[in-house]
């Protein structure tokens, strides 16, 4: 039993975006179809998917920002 609520949490945290949207909409209305809730599903994926690429960005902006090191001299 503990091993299943520890992979149903990492499974929440995972995908917290979609679980966010679709507590929000359930806030909203006190109902939601399959269908809607699927959308709210996608907005949360659409979430993840920005937040991943924005910290993709960052770290090959920390990348190409980072001064070189100094380059050795070749000896002949």
């Amino acid at each position: 039993m503990r091993y299943c609520q520890t992979e149903a949490e990492a499974v929440v945290r995972k995908h917290w975006s979609s679980v966010e949207a679709v507590a929000a909409a359930l806030e909203q209305c006190s109902t939601l179809s399959a269908a809607e809730i699927e959308g709210y599903i996608a907005v949360g994926v659409a979430a993840d998917a920005l937040a991943q690429e924005k910290r993709r960005r960052e770290e090959w902006t920390r990348l190409i920002e980072r001064p070189l090191p100094s380059t050795v001299a070749w000896r002949r």
